[in-house]
């Protein structure tokens, strides 16, 4: 199966944004913002949500890797497309692998 991964596309807007149509992975993402209170980060697959992430002010910035394990790599699966949605004041980047 050939698949592309995609390096840090960022995510620019606070409602839901697709980043890929399609079936993949992802892999990664790294988040930073200047508030006081936590931001959201949600990723859905298509319209299911499959991970929500409330990043503290005091944890920046916050970078998950889902990297490899015995060779394989690991990461979320995702079947119908990789959506993000973010807080308003959220910087995100996002890398995954796109079937």
């Amino acid at each position: 199966m050939a698949s592309t991964r995609v390096s840090g596309e960022r995510v620019t807007v606070t409602t839901d944004q697709t980043l890929h149509t399609g079936a993949g992975r992802l892999m990664g993402f790294l988040v930073s913002h200047k508030e006081t209170t936590y931001q959201t980060i949600t990723f859905k697959d298509g319209t299911t949500v499959i991970l929500t992430v409330y990043v503290e002010p005091d944890l920046l910035p916050f970078y998950v890797n889902f990297g490899e394990s015995g060779g394989k790599l690991e990461g979320i699966r995702f079947s119908a497309s990789l959506v993000a949605n973010k807080g308003a004041n959220a910087e995100l980047n996002v890398w995954y692998e796109a079937y």
